[in-house]
């Protein structure tokens, strides 16, 4: 499989005043992982602003588990879950230091023109996107429910 992880270390402007990572900072390390992972890959390169598209968000879900808290290091680790047509879904999960699943997440991104209208990914460019479409995890969690992806991380043979 092919995931990407991207450690983040817990900044004072991250919690609140309890001292927990305010539930809106997740989707923000989503983010930074899922732009890693494209980088890391090389695959934002022809899909990319520069070049007349965009990639709004879509969809963004987040299962939280526990808690992370100021100066703790966490790990996301996140994957291509789905291209189709004009989207591109990933799935994540969010470990703290040790590696216990703490959160588990779903981003989806549509890619458009400039006027924001949604593109058809494989008629647009196909060789980007068949190099998008070998890094697809689809097949691994399809037929999973929301406790069977939780428990999927949650399995100590997880690791990247």
């Amino acid at each position: 499989m092919y995931w990407n992880e991207t450690e983040i270390k817990i900044r004072y402007s991250e919690v609140d005043r309890m001292n927990v990572v305010h539930n809106s900072k997740y989707f923000i390390f989503q983010e930074q992982a899922k732009h890693d992972f494209l980088e890391k890959n090389s695959l934002n390169k022809e899909f990319s602003d520069e070049n007349g598209y965009f990639s709004p968000v879509t969809e963004n879900r987040m299962i939280y588990l526990k808690p992370a808290t100021f100066g703790e290091k966490i790990k996301v680790r996140i994957a291509l879950f789905e291209i189709a047509a004009a989207e591109m879904k990933y799935i994540s999960a969010i470990f703290n230091e040790k590696e216990e699943v703490i959160a588990v997440g779903f981003v989806s991104n549509c890619i458009s023109n400039k006027k924001m209208r949604p593109l058809a990914i494989k008629k647009e460019n196909e060789e980007e996107y068949l190099k998008f479409k070998k890094f697809e995890v689809k097949e691994k969690f399809e037929n999973l429910n929301k406790k069977e992806i939780i428990n999927f991380f949650k399995n100590e043979k997880f690791r990247i």
